[in-house]
């Protein structure tokens, strides 16, 4: 939580795309060292096991300064006050699911 409460400020300066952009840049980049990693049973040893476990954790301060933030503001912003409540709801649990599915299966 304390991560959102740093992310929220810079998000209004800099606007909703760049950290989206940066956000799945850094998804990326850690899931592709995980998958090299695994692929090259780096992962079989103990400074591998360390690395896939640090680049986790990249993975969740990553999301939780760019998707977890813009996400939860944007599906509010677009939708009309009727279906806002609901909509908001769905579109936080998709994000949610569809970011730890990645590292649930990793696992």
């Amino acid at each position: 939580m304390r991560l959102y409460d740093i992310s929220i400020s810079p998000g209004y300066a800099v606007g909703r795309r760049p950290p989206l952009i940066w956000g799945g840049f850094v998804f990326s980049v850690a899931l592709i060292i995980i998958a090299i990693l695994h692929a090259t049973h780096a992962s079989d040893h103990r400074g591998g096991q360390y690395a896939v476990i640090g680049l986790i954790f990249v993975y969740i301060v990553a999301f939780a300064l760019s998707w977890a933030v813009v996400v939860r503001a944007y599906v509010a912003e677009i939708q009309p006050m009727r279906t806002r409540g609901p909509a908001t709801a769905l579109g936080q649990a998709v994000c949610w699911v569809s970011t730890c599915i990645p590292v649930l299966l990793d696992a």
